[in-house]
């Protein structure tokens, strides 16, 4: 099959972005690479998002529309993997947009590897147009095993879980049965660890190909307070279950992933730690499962002291933490 003739589906997931979604449909239409399949899924939209993916519809047959009733992210997302016939598949937020080349530099790079999934680096770019530093990146093209890609996920420094930089084979999601959690936030951390260890082969690509809006206004992560955070522990406590996970043999790597994204967890919920939602984040971080993960952590050979005294507050006097993070913050 030559190059050109490989069908790569993108699949957009919407929900009241009309201040977004032109740019994010345009950076898809400009693609350099050409024989594509752009699943647009409308998720309940009640904005003007509608009309303007209509006036795009028309002037552009590769794009295949869906609207359906409000169902969250993840079953957006799910409706595109079902409707997908390309050979490859990837998401693009509709807040998000992409470089001409995406497509054309992934494709290539995973057909020349002859690997299951690759990943390119993400650029953080504030609404503003300011950009963020990249806390996580990768330095030079690679091709790595399943062991691997886990290790890295874990340590979160070449990548993370975000499903929008993981471009694959369709069949890792349809023949493995994966798709996101409906009616859960933190969809990625639930779902990317599973297509990496159905991957015997992930390529790793340096470029800055993906730009991910930060911050936005009404974004599912934006507010100060959303009960529905302590989803991350049921997507913690399913790596942590899993059971090709536990062969892998990664305590230590998974202690640190663990470790970092009850951190970070603190990182959005510390302006409410006077009010009585606060407790039930804390007895979370209580509970045996959780506990025993996080447990002896000074022995991690991988957290830094400051992510060991952190941890330690947080679970002996969150509080306390929580009022020297505000003082710090101001």
């Amino acid at each position: 099959m030559k190059k050109e003739n490989i069908k790569v589906s993108i699949v957009v997931p919407v929900y009241n972005v009309e201040k977004y979604i032109e740019k994010c449909i345009n950076s898809i239409l400009k693609q350099k690479y050409k024989d594509l399949e752009i699943i647009i899924v409308n998720d309940g939209s009640t904005d003007n998002s509608e009309n303007i993916i209509l006036r795009k519809v028309k002037k552009d047959n590769r794009i295949k529309y869906i609207k359906k009733e409000n169902g969250g992210l993840s079953s957006a997302r799910n409706t595109g993997i079902k409707e997908a016939t390309g050979e490859y598949i990837c998401f693009v937020d509709s807040d998000d947009w992409i470089a001409e080349n995406y497509i054309e530099c992934l494709l290539s790079r995973i057909e020349q590897d002859k690997s299951d999934m690759v990943i390119c680096n993400i650029r953080h770019v504030f609404d503003d147009g300011a950009i963020k530093k990249n806390t996580a990146h990768i330095e030079e093209n690679a091709v790595i095993n399943n062991r691997e890609g886990i290790i890295q996920l874990f340590l979160g420094k070449k990548y993370r879980c975000h499903a929008v930089n993981k471009f694959c084979k369709t069949s890792l999601y349809k023949d493995n049965n994966i798709f996101f959690p409906e009616g859960k936030i933190y969809e990625d951390v639930f779902t990317t660890y599973k297509l990496i260890l159905k991957s015997k082969k992930i390529s790793l690509c340096k470029e800055y190909l993906y730009f991910y809006l930060r911050n936005r206004s009404g974004s599912i992560l934006s507010t100060s307070f959303n009960k529905k955070r302590l989803d991350i522990f049921d997507a913690l406590n399913s790596i942590a279950t899993d059971e090709e996970i536990k062969k892998l043999n990664l305590k230590q790597e998974l202690q640190f992933f663990y470790i970092q994204e009850i951190i970070s967890l603190f990182v959005y919920i510390y302006p409410i730690y006077n009010k009585k939602e606060f407790n039930n984040y804390f007895k979370e971080i209580k509970k045996k499962k959780n506990k025993k993960i996080t447990n002896k952590c000074y022995a991690n050979k991988y957290l830094t002291l400051t992510s060991k005294i952190k941890i330690l507050m947080i679970n002996i006097c969150p509080n306390i933490y929580c009022k020297i993070r505000k003082k710090i913050k101001k």
